[in-house]
């Protein structure tokens, strides 16, 4: 039972972390869209989210995950980050 104990403890550390890095990237987001606006460029960039979610899924086969769950999940964290500069 310690062990297990200690491994969700372990786990929840690191879920913390996730969630601390998503809280500084979305803070990144509203930075992103003051120099969108003064350069007078859109909010989405296609191109740019295409080169995310294709790293996300390269750095997943580097990882041993599925790259189909890194792309789900850089499609929603690139959606939010959206939201965030509206």
């Amino acid at each position: 039972m310690k062990n297990l104990k200690s491994a969700r403890k372990k786990i929840d550390s690191i879920d913390k972390r996730i969630i601390l890095l998503l809280s500084e990237r979305f803070g990144m987001a509203k930075g992103l869209k003051r120099l969108k606006k003064q350069q007078n460029l859109r909010i989405r960039d296609r191109a740019r989210e295409k080169e995310v979610i294709d790293n996300a899924r390269t750095m997943a086969k580097q990882h041993d995950i599925k790259p189909e769950f890194a792309e789900e999940l850089f499609k929603k964290i690139v959606r939010y980050t959206r939201q965030k500069q509206r």
